[in-house]
């Protein structure tokens, strides 16, 4: 076999595999698809609920954290006043 020959087989075998991967990343984003409307199906609402709820969430960890910390702060004041 020819060096020429070998190259044109690699670079079928690059073109091939490149084919492979962008079918692997089609069936990826429509297993993706599945699962999302498979759950929109039984929950009856989107990913964009759980988004919103996580957020809600987090913004009252948020709260909780910052009382906290202005409790310590009042306290820690209060200390310092008072001496």
């Amino acid at each position: 076999m020819s060096e020429s020959e070998i190259a044109q087989i690699l670079a079928a075998v690059a073109r091939v595999e490149t084919k492979v991967e962008a079918l692997q990343r089609d069936d990826a984003r429509a297993v993706d698809d599945l699962g999302r409307e498979r759950t929109e199906r039984e929950h009856g609402h989107g990913d964009h609920e759980q988004r919103i709820r996580k957020l809600e969430q987090f913004k009252w960890v948020l709260v909780g954290f910052a009382g906290a910390v202005g409790g310590a702060a009042g306290g820690a004041v209060s200390q310092i006043v008072a001496k």
